[in-house]
């Protein structure tokens, strides 16, 4: 019989699972994800410790799970959360600094949901104007603000590109080219500026002032003939800078006068009109200037400027009567007037001298008339008058005037009146005064070359 053989029977050993060991940060999302399915942790918590977990890109285990969430409600609830915190970090973040959001949205939200498209339009255009901004792309930046933003999305673009205004602001009026520096303060908006406006627009008017102070070339920079420069200085903030709307106005006061000394009369008429924005009627400076400028309008081009001035004065009644003769004296109202002014002068002059020193040129008595001016009749009755006094006539010799004066003067003398009534005194007083005066009168005459 043949021998039996007695096999043992080898055991086949099942394979064995080996489970990968995770990081602590991967465990921790997985029982987040757990409890949250089982219904042991709240959406809104998941959501919130999800959105942290992923704040600080160094902190992202590299070995995440499937972190897809399949919930549609969850899913949007994450999404909503992602897109809050991703605003707020971007507010005092850049966008490269926003990975963890990023990776999180691409590995958890829906590739084809509103959620993720959400999260990448918001780190694109923060990521577009960084760039823009690095690149000092003035032109491509502001036109950003052009496209239909939210309001979240104004509020992560505006305060980046008022940041970078002013910086350019404060370099223009550094480098002297404040109307570039206008240029960028006109493209602030107020409401988004971390600068007072109106301080920024006086530290470049400042820096105009001291390029137009220092006799430079305003005209090459100057500002205000741009559109937005001067819808910049309509806002009623800086309306209200009485301060800054002065300091405007000179600037244009100088200008103006420039081109009148240059007889260019439709720019000066363009920077008069510009001036009258910053500083309107009336106004006791603007009335100051128009007389200026009428006496500083010396060419034909200027001429008819200058006089539709006098003639705003003249409406406001702020132009009087001495001022307007000075003015036509100096020409302003043409080369006539003040011709005609200087024969009047040079014919009074030539009467006057002949009066004075030729009177009997002009059938007057010499230097008695100069003094009264007197015709020869009427010295004839004044002659009459002074005889009389003296008890004479006009037959007299000047003997007799003498002795006749003589006699009445010892008789009137106040020495010898003392011892007479009063009454009687103050006659003979009288008397002697009206007796020298005539005496002195007749003897002036004399001298004066009327004869009897």
């Amino acid at each position: 019989m043949p021998a039996a053989v007695a096999q043992e029977a080898v055991p086949t050993a099942e394979p064995t699972v080996v489970t990968p060991q995770l990081s602590p940060g991967s465990q921790l999302i997985t029982e987040l994800y757990a409890n949250v399915n089982v219904g042991q942790l709240l959406p809104s918590d998941f959501s919130e410790q999800l959105v942290n977990l992923f704040r600080e890109p160094k902190n992202i285990p590299s070995d995440l799970p499937d972190l897809r969430i399949k919930h549609v409600d969850l899913e949007e609830l994450v999404g909503d959360k992602l897109q809050q915190e991703l605003v707020k970090f971007l507010e005092t973040n850049s966008a490269s600094a926003a990975l963890g959001f990023k990776r999180l949205a691409d590995l958890a939200l829906n590739p084809e949901g509103a959620s993720l498209k959400g999260v990448e339009r918001l780190l694109t255009l923060v990521e577009r104007v960084e760039n823009l901004i690095d690149k000092q792309d003035i032109v491509r930046l502001i036109s950003v603000r052009e496209d239909s933003l939210t309001k979240v999305e104004q509020s992560l673009v505006e305060p980046r590109v008022s940041k970078f205004l002013i910086s350019l602001i404060e370099k223009s009026n550094t480098e002297r080219r404040p109307d570039l520096a206008l240029k960028y303060l006109a493209e602030l908006k107020v409401e988004w500026a971390q600068r007072e406006i109106g301080e920024l627009a006086v530290n470049s008017i400042l820096a105009l002032s001291e390029l137009n102070q220092a006799g430079l070339d305003t005209q090459r920079v100057w500002p205000f003939d741009d559109a937005r420069v001067g819808a910049l200085f309509q806002q009623e903030e800086l309306k209200r800078n009485t301060r800054l709307m002065n300091m405007i106005a000179e600037l244009h006061s100088k200008r103006v006068l420039q081109l009148v000394v240059e007889n260019n009369a439709e720019r000066a008429s363009h920077f008069f009109n510009q001036l009258l924005r910053f500083r309107p009627d009336p106004d006791d400076q603007n009335n100051q200037l128009r007389l200026e400028i009428a006496r500083t309008a010396t060419g034909d081009k200027v001429r008819s400027f200058a006089l539709n001035r006098l003639a705003e004065l003249e409406k406001q009644n702020a132009l009087g009567a001495l001022t307007k003769f000075r003015l036509a004296l100096s020409g302003v109202y043409g080369a006539a007037i003040p011709v005609v002014f200087f024969l009047l002068i040079v014919v009074f002059s030539v009467v006057g001298g002949i009066v004075i020193f030729r009177p009997t040129w002009v059938g007057l008595g010499g230097a008695a008339s100069e003094r009264g001016y007197l015709k020869p009749a009427e010295a004839e009755d004044e002659l009459s008058r002074l005889l009389k006094v003296l008890g004479l006539d006009e037959d007299s010799s000047e003997g007799d005037i003498k002795t006749a004066y003589r006699n009445l003067a010892k008789e009137c003398h106040p020495d010898r009146l003392k011892d007479i009534p009063e009454a009687e005194r103050e006659e003979k007083t009288r008397r002697f005064v009206a007796v020298k005066m005539a005496y002195d009168r007749i003897l002036e005459r004399d001298r004066s070359g009327f004869r009897r």
